[in-house]
């Protein structure tokens, strides 16, 4: 994964959530502040997340600080612990990826599997 191919999901988060802040108490805008609410209600990615291309990520997962994503799919409801890395992988539904964890080369994790690794081993 290449910086410039990258989107900072933190500065993402910080935007939504400062339109969220400028558009409390208006009354002009308020179809706008309710679609900015639910964005800020979806968003549970944490800091320094650095998701690639090709990335789906579904309803309800949650992708903690420092996780880096790149042409993977991540099903609803999964949750990337820190600082883990997947690539060119599917993380089914309700599955779990331990910190540190690296899922690599087509991997598949199926439905409610949780991977809890040690630290820096790879699947």
């Amino acid at each position: 994964m290449v910086a410039k191919d990258t989107i900072r999901v933190d500065i993402l988060c910080y935007r939504v959530s400062l339109s969220q802040r400028l558009l409390q108490g208006t009354e002009i805008y308020q179809e706008l502040h309710e679609i900015v609410d639910e964005a800020v209600k979806k968003l549970e990615i944490g800091e320094g997340c650095l998701i690639g291309h090709d990335v789906a990520i579904g309803p309800g997962c949650i992708v903690e600080a420092g996780v880096r994503l790149s042409r993977c799919i991540v099903m609803q409801r999964a949750w990337i612990k820190k600082h883990a890395c997947i690539s060119g992988s599917i993380i089914g539904w309700h599955s779990t990826v331990g910190q540190w964890a690296h899922v690599e080369n087509m991997t598949i994790l199926g439905e409610d599997v949780h991977w809890r690794i040690g630290h820096e081993q790879m699947v």
